[in-house]
């Protein structure tokens, strides 16, 4: 663990605190399954022999990271998985059929087809992609897919490259790389984009999606093994920038499947070049705008959600006409 780290996307040591948490062991007794585990991770292999510990989230003011203090280094990541395969129940079923990741996979394709020309494609890599079920939509528009994961089971003609990004061979080169819910749950999201864009094609493209989880209140959430990293839109596009990528869209989106429904944050980028580089400039962090939003804060995050808009926001700032 590491108490007080710089800033692993801009390298800076210009931190804010914004808020703590104290998590207890005793906690977990009473949680689902799900939390226990992640409980017993805390305790047991992060922080052994303690019984409470505190956290502290903390904004970064020049590209506007949040994560919190003590911070998972690569090993306590690697630690973190190796004890969950031996507490968790088999997870070794596909979920090719399962409806939401049918309909995960659907809603990035649509999306993409605004940005990929799918004629001009031929290989795609699912990066942290579980089984790779999210591939399903590219696997009936006859592309050859490919995961990068610790699981070992793909979904049949999904074929695995390996548990991570170093061992696939320098010359493997994809039209499209997939990163969906992954960049919030990785000790070094910076590096681990950089190796992500030597894999790709000089035309290809990376997608990118992550959980929008920066409003109102500090990112702490009930089990904070999952995920140690927290974006907005503009410190998204700040790591992607840093990353040597050329972003050509990053918007805060509504997530909706089934009947789980929440905000998230998607960017599709392409490779750089020193022309292409020199112009991408960062952007203002702003975070602390989704953490005391003013009424225009407040509609750009619910008009996600048309229907969740509160009529009285909207009649305040756009009066019905008489």
């Amino acid at each position: 663990m590491q108490l007080e780290p710089s800033c692993e996307i801009c390298g800076k040591n210009e931190w804010q605190v914004i808020g703590n948490r104290t998590y207890l062991k005793s906690e977990g007794e009473s949680q689902p399954t799900y939390i226990k585990n992640r409980f017993k991770v805390l305790f047991e292999r992060w922080f052994p022999n303690q019984y409470t510990i505190t956290l502290t989230s903390n904004f970064c003011r020049h590209c506007g990271f949040i994560i919190y203090f003590p911070r998972p280094e690569e090993q306590d990541i690697h630690v973190k998985y190796d004890y969950l395969k031996t507490l968790e129940e088999d997870r070794k079923r596909s979920t090719y059929d399962s409806h939401i990741n049918i309909e995960r996979s659907l809603n990035m394709f649509r999306y993409l087809t605004k940005y990929v020309d799918f004629q001009k494609t031929n290989k795609i890599l699912d990066y942290g992609g579980a089984d790779g079920s999210l591939m399903y939509a590219f696997l009936n528009i006859n592309q050859q897919c490919y995961v990068v994961d610790y699981n070992e089971n793909p979904i049949p003609n999904v074929t695995r490259l390996g548990a991570t990004i170093t061992e696939i061979s320098p010359n493997e080169k994809f039209d499209l790389i997939v990163c969906s819910h992954v960049l919030e749950h990785i000790a070094q999201p910076l590096k681990t984009l950089k190796l992500l864009e030597r894999h790709l094609d000089q035309d290809g493209k990376i997608f990118i999606e992550v959980p929008m989880e920066v409003w109102r209140k500090a990112p702490l959430p009930s089990e904070p093994v999952t995920h140690i990293n927290f974006f907005t839109p503009n410190s998204l596009y700040n790591l992607l920038v840093l990353g040597g990528l050329v972003v050509q869209k990053c918007e805060l989106v509504a997530c909706s499947y089934e009947e789980y429904e929440f905000h998230g944050i998607r960017a599709v980028c392409k490779k750089s070049n020193n022309s292409l580089a020199q112009n991408m400039k960062l952007r203002n962090p702003d975070g602390l705008a989704m953490l005391h939003p003013n009424i225009f804060d407040v509609i750009r995050y619910h008009i996600c959600f048309p229907q969740k808009i509160p009529k009285i926001i909207l009649n305040n700032v756009f009066p019905p006409k008489k």
